[in-house]
């Protein structure tokens, strides 16, 4: 009688801290510049939102006009805070909402 070849196959472990994506300290940063540029855009320069959005996206920042949409919309308590002339704490700020 033959005797059956077993294998076994080990998967490694799972890495504990790898992560994937952007680095959320880069996409606050991002996004505080952003936001930044959209309150200079509407506030001081008294552009239209659309055409900001537009500005934003095709030439400063290269991403959708809807992201940046959801940017704004998601950090109005930031524009609150740059509109008054507050610092910015970006992880206390961003903690909630890193993306």
């Amino acid at each position: 009688m033959p005797q059956k070849k077993t294998t076994t196959t080990t998967t490694p472990p799972p890495c504990v801290h790898a992560q994937k994506g952007r680095s959320r300290e880069l996409v606050r940063r991002r996004n505080l510049k952003l936001l930044q540029r959209y309150y200079h855009l509407i506030e001081v320069q008294r552009r239209r939102s659309d055409d900001a959005l537009r500005q934003l996206s095709i030439e400063e920042f290269f991403v959708s006009e809807a992201r940046i949409w959801r940017i704004v919309n998601t950090n109005l308590h930031i524009l609150d805070k740059i509109r008054d002339g507050v610092n910015i704490d970006i992880n206390a700020d961003f903690e909630n909402n890193p993306k």
